[in-house]
C-alpha cells in the first residue's frame, strides 16, 4: 500500500483525533413566549456574554450548542429588533440538556 492510499484515512483519524467537537451533543434551550398570549415568539435576537448571536425559531426556541456556554452561567441579552417588546437581560445556568422558558412584554 503507497502513502497516497494511507492519506485520506491518516488525515481522518488526525481530524478526529485533534478537532474536539465545537457544539455539545445535548444543546441549552432557550424558550420564549409573549408574557400576555402565552405564545412562542419568533425572530427575537438573543445574544450571549461572549457575543454568540442567536434568533429564536419560528417555536421560540433558540438550541444552545456551543460548548463555551454550556456548565456555565451565562448573560442573555434579549432584543426585538421589530420593536414590539422592550430588550432585556437574563442570567441563566446554561446546563446540557436543559430547558428555560422567558416571557417577554407585560
Amino acid at each position: 500500500m503507497t502513502v497516497r492510499h494511507m492519506l485520506p484515512g491518516l488525515l481522518f483519524a488526525a481530524m478526529s483525533v485533534f478537532a474536539e467537537p465545537l457544539l455539545s451533543p445535548t444543546p441549552f434551550t432557550i424558550r420564549i413566549v409573549n408574557a400576555a398570549t402565552g405564545e412562542a415568539v419568533s425572530g427575537l435576537r438573543v445574544t450571549s456574554d461572549n457575543g454568540i448571536v442567536c434568533y429564536t425559531q419560528p417555536n421560540g426556541r433558540v438550541p444552545w450548542g456551543e460548548r463555551s456556554l454550556v456548565g456555565r452561567h451565562v448573560l442573555f441579552t434579549i432584543e426585538d429588533e421589530a420593536g414590539h417588546f422592550r430588550p432585556q437581560k437574563t442570567a441563566l445556568s446554561a446546563m446540557p440538556g436543559g430547558l428555560v422558558t422567558l416571557t417577554v412584554g407585560s
